[in-house]
């Protein structure tokens, strides 16, 4: 019962779009940490969507920088979308 319950809610979840989107001014007063994405899915042709859901033909690498709000701007444990 629980399991159904959980698939039923996942799928009302709705996905966030252009969240890799990069800023035309960047806080000065934000952490950011550098991350390094591997993966096997296809590259995306759309700047706001770094890889597809497709599989690519190879694996890829990609340096991705994310910002992070300060304390005070943010709930620690909620990601804050655009």
């Amino acid at each position: 019962m629980s399991l159904a319950l959980c698939l039923l809610a996942s799928g009302c979840a709705h996905r966030v779009q252009d969240v890799f989107q990069p800023l035309a001014v960047v806080p000065t007063d934000t952490s950011r940490i550098t991350m390094l994405v591997v993966t096997t899915r296809k590259p995306s042709d759309d700047r706001g969507t770094l890889y597809s859901g497709d599989r690519g033909t190879a694996i890829s690498l990609n340096s991705v920088e994310v910002s992070i709000p300060p304390d005070r701007n943010r709930k620690i444990g909620e990601v804050q979308w655009p």
